[in-house]
């Protein structure tokens, strides 16, 4: 049997799902490749919880297995509330419809990564620049 990452914190159900975004979005090399990714990613966004009702600490709203935003949960349908109310089992539903327009182009951690956190640097090279300190 394969050893997931994080997966003594999750439940089979859980594994499972993740398993099956991984495999139907093509993210990753495989799918404990892309299943180990994918769960680092939820560890780092959930802060090692795994709970669909974790919130951002920095108070922008952000909340859940991927800090979804207010303003991307109404693009996908919901809300910041209605997904904190699901399991994480369900809220792994909207995972996978945010991480759709991206089938294939995930192959990478940091690829994972940047689609949560700063789109736009999607299959950029590892030492592309995110942000820049404006001049005074």
């Amino acid at each position: 049997m394969e050893q997931i990452a994080w997966g003594a914190k999750v439940s089979v159900k859980f594994i499972d799902r993740v398993k099956w975004i991984v495999d139907t979005l093509e993210i990753g090399f495989g799918t404990v490749d892309g299943t180990n990714k994918l769960m680092s990613c939820i560890a780092f966004e959930s802060g090692r919880t795994f709970k669909a009702n974790v919130r951002n600490m920095a108070g922008s709203g952000a909340t859940g297995l991927i800090q979804f935003m207010p303003s991307t949960a109404r693009k996908l349908g919901t809300t910041t509330t209605a997904l904190a109310a699901m399991t994480a089992e369900d809220q792994l539903n909207f995972v996978y419809k945010y991480f759709e327009p991206y089938k294939g182009k995930l192959k990478t951690i940091n690829d994972i990564y940047m689609a949560i956190l700063w789109p736009r640097a999607v299959g950029k090279p590892d030492d592309h620049v995110l942000w820049t300190k404006a001049k005074a």
